[in-house]
């Protein structure tokens, strides 16, 4: 992951989307989506509204395929921001679409409660509203991808809020949409499937009915369950790392995480990722 320099201080923390325009058309407000920005890293999640329920499915191997295609319109994105004054780049580290080639450029105004957010290069608008500021409580953490075929993955926190994005292990071609890219190269099951295989899930750390349970996730059938299970990350602040151990039982298997943030105590950094 490149070099960056810090967000913004107004930038930072927790956002929720109120409504978005493209030119003259009506607003969407109903698509739900957050946005949690550390001065290091960011990650973003937006889930139509007309997703149907998936909560009796284990993976994507139990969905239709009329229910894996209302998953392609999904978006995620996560890597670091460039700003200069009031205009904000944001640089895709990972993203659920299929690159464009157009820059993610938008000028941002402060108007409280809200910020306003104008394309530069594609014309919209965005009504902003901060949910949470942080109070200084960050955290953001990364795993870079390999040609082994580990996938790139973020992980931020700010306050309460958890972000977490993990990327396909082999990139996408550019396309218009994802559904585009399936139409182009035909769409059947199993590449149905290897496309939408990149999550980003978000949640609250303590404050939801267990700990890091997952709210909103482009895997539906994630939502309600645990990101991190008791007694899988291993803190290492010695080494700036934190070790996660493999889900897959029996496996001794150890995943890095490099520490590109953290504004918490030694004890807080632990409790936060201790879970019983």
């Amino acid at each position: 992951m490149a070099t960056q320099h810090p967000a913004p201080e107004w930038l930072t923390g927790v956002w929720v989307r109120k409504a978005i325009w493209f030119g003259n058309a009506e607003p969407d407000d109903s698509t739900r989506v957050f946005y949690i920005q550390t001065p290091s890293l960011f990650a973003d999640i937006r889930i139509p509204a007309s997703r149907s329920d998936a909560s009796n499915a284990i993976g994507f191997e139990d969905l239709p395929d009329t229910k894996l295609e209302e998953l392609l319109p999904q978006e995620g994105l996560a890597g670091y921001v460039e700003a200069e004054d009031n205009i904000v780049t944001w640089q895709r580290e990972i993203d659920f679409q299929p690159p464009t080639g157009i820059p993610d450029i938008g000028q941002c105004t402060l108007d409280k409660p809200y910020m306003i957010e104008k394309g530069i290069h594609l014309d919209y608008t965005e009504r902003w509203q901060r949910i949470d500021d942080g109070n200084g409580q960050f955290l953001a953490m990364q795993i870079d991808g390999d040609e082994g075929g580990s996938a790139n993955q973020i992980l931020v926190v700010a306050g309460d809020h958890f972000l977490y994005a993990r990327g396909r292990k082999k990139a996408l071609e550019p396309a218009k949409s994802l559904h585009h890219l399936l139409q182009l190269r035909g769409i059947n099951r199993e590449r149905l499937i290897r496309y939408l295989d990149c999550e980003f899930s978000y949640g609250l750390v303590r404050g939801g009915r267990t700990p890091w349970e997952i709210y909103l996730s482009t895997f539906p059938f994630r939502e309600g369950e645990r990101l991190i299970a008791p007694g899988e990350m291993e803190v290492l602040p010695d080494l700036g790392v934190v070790c996660q151990h493999s889900r897959s039982l029996g496996s001794t298997a150890k995943r890095k995480w490099m520490i590109s943030e953290n504004t918490l105590s030694s004890s807080d950094f632990i409790n936060l990722l201790s879970v019983d």
